[in-house]
């Protein structure tokens, strides 16, 4: 379905956003108290910033394609998120 440089940069976001939530700040409780460690982990987000943004664009355009195939707006989707509604799986 992909070429293997869209496979590579969706599985390297989804990877770098899995560390970043569950592992990031358990992994570098250590570099916190001291300005260099926090340099350190300033760049560690920098990266994963940098390694997260050609996936994100990817899916971006995705969806764009999708929204217009199925005639939605961006409106008619914060309408939908502003009223709470959840999908369940049909």
């Amino acid at each position: 379905m992909f070429d293997d440089t869209t496979e590579t940069a969706l599985k390297l976001a989804l990877d770098e956003r899995n560390y970043m939530i569950h592992s990031f700040f358990h992994d570098q409780v250590e570099l916190f108290p001291t300005a260099t460690g926090r340099s350190e982990l300033l760049n560690r987000i920098c990266l994963a910033r940098k390694n997260i943004d050609p996936g994100f664009k990817i899916l971006d355009s995705i969806v764009s394609v999708l929204m217009k195939v199925n005639g939605m707006s961006m409106e008619d989707i914060m309408q939908d998120v502003k009223s709470g509604i959840v999908y369940e799986n049909s």
